[in-house]
């Protein structure tokens, strides 16, 4: 869990990066695994998700975590994952991602109000994507 002391850890919209290590390079097989990975965790623990984007060093997306859930025990619980099945597929140990991440804490007013409201309106609206196993917003 990281030291690093955030005002808010929960019940917001977090805009979340992280790094993949030097000289730790992912293959198109391992972001697949990484998605893979972020959709169990999601089954798991119930954050939403509404968007991400893996680059080639690194990766954002935008995560909320509802009370009890904190942001860093989302990353916390992915990153784990993650390290732990691309290392088994490799045959390697040691650390695949940064031990810290960089998030900014949405307001509350993001999107236009709360999570509910915003999930409701993206129903009616055909904005709502279930690709991974509970639904997303899509722009």
């Amino acid at each position: 869990m990281s030291r690093l002391r955030r005002l808010v850890v929960s019940d917001r919209w977090f805009f979340v990066t992280c790094r993949v290590l030097p000289r730790r390079h992912l293959s198109d097989l391992e972001f697949a695994c990484l998605a893979q990975v972020i959709r169990k965790r999601r089954e798991k623990h119930g954050f939403l998700l509404s968007a991400w984007v893996f680059l080639a060093g690194h990766g954002h997306a935008l995560f909320y975590p509802a009370q009890p859930l904190t942001i860093g025990r989302v990353m916390e619980s992915i990153k784990d994952a993650a390290t732990k099945r691309i290392n088994s597929s490799r045959h390697e140990a040691g650390r695949l991602l940064q031990p810290r991440f960089f998030d900014r804490a949405q307001q509350r007013q993001w999107l236009g109000g709360d999570k509910r409201r915003n999930t409701s309106q993206a129903q009616r609206s055909g904005r709502l994507v279930s690709g991974l196993s509970s639904p997303i917003l899509a722009r």
